[in-house]
């Protein structure tokens, strides 16, 4: 069965959008992008109507897209679906922070604001040349209406974080969810440790790694070095290190992960608490402020 995947991105993003379709190539799938398929007079409306319809929508979220007015009438169309949760694959730039309330409040407010400076300018319109105005002010209400809960949802979904592109580990974990039957972890074979430097991890809100050069730390698991059972019970060797790192197992634990970049966020933690009795050091992945300042 080929399964049907809507693309919904700013044009910032076009470059993301561009690396997935070559990627899905050779895969058993039909890819819609409006680029492509939004021929010349047919209506955007209805064409964005149909996006419900399709197995999964693949989200690349970022900052330009969540202050775009097309991007957020897709999402508006999509969540109209009471099934959509099951359906987005989110892909989140690294520097749109939607992990928080105070994050996600700054998109709320900036929703409102539009709507505010539209309803304001669209006094000084006699009534009868009102249509346009009236339009617009509808889809910014259900903009502004929509948005905290739908950023509330998407930062409760296990997402793709990403940089300056998509990677092939990247795109194993969207065919993960595409057809689970053909998807292998790439860690699922690796016996070892990932050191995770909780401290940092805690600070930045993002997993940090110990890179694999031994240079310093990375947020691309990818990029992480990898510890044998003896190295990881030489490094931590007392409480101090205990504290300060997570030692967690690839094959076991670290393949659940499921994605390159981790936000520090519950969904990740609990995949880790669930095996604590795999991990070693820091099983709880927590510190007091005092300790993450004292650890760094």
């Amino acid at each position: 069965m080929i399964a049907e995947i809507f693309i919904s991105y700013s044009w910032k993003n076009e470059n993301i959008a561009d690396s997935l379709e070559s990627m899905f190539t050779d895969k058993n799938v039909k890819l819609l992008r409006d680029k492509r398929d939004l021929t010349f007079r047919k209506s955007i409306k209805e064409y964005m109507k149909t996006i419900r319809n399709v197995d999964y929508c693949i989200m690349i979220i970022s900052d330009s897209f969540l202050k775009s007015k097309n991007c957020m009438y897709e999402v508006n169309e999509f969540i109209k679906d009471e099934n959509y949760k099951n359906k987005i694959l989110p892909l989140i730039e690294k520097e749109t922070n939607i992990f928080s309330a105070i994050e996600r409040n700054k998109y709320i407010k900036y929703w409102q604001e539009e709507y505010e400076k539209l309803d304001e300018d669209s006094e000084k319109i006699e009534i009868l040349n009102k249509n346009d105005s009236i339009s617009e002010l509808k889809m910014l209400e259900n903009i502004k209406r929509n948005i905290g809960d739908f950023l509330n949802n998407i930062s409760d979904l296990k997402a793709i974080l990403f940089d300056t592109g998509i990677s092939i580990s990247d795109f194993q974990n969207i065919m993960s969810i595409i057809s689970p039957e053909e998807y292998q972890s790439p860690y699922s074979n690796i016996e070892g440790y990932f050191l995770l430097n909780v401290p940092r991890t805690i600070k930045e809100k993002t997993f940090i790694w110990w890179k694999k050069d031994s240079k310093g730390y990375t947020t691309d698991i990818n990029e992480a070095r990898i510890f044998s059972k003896s190295e990881i019970l030489k490094i931590i060797s007392d409480d101090w290190d205990n504290k300060k790192y997570a030692a967690i197992p690839i094959k076991e634990v670290a393949s659940k992960l499921g994605q390159t970049y981790i936000p520090y966020h519950y969904k990740f933690i609990k995949i880790i608490k669930d095996n604590h009795n795999l991990v070693i050091g820091n099983k709880n992945l927590y510190l007091t402020e005092d300790e993450v300042r004292n650890y760094m």
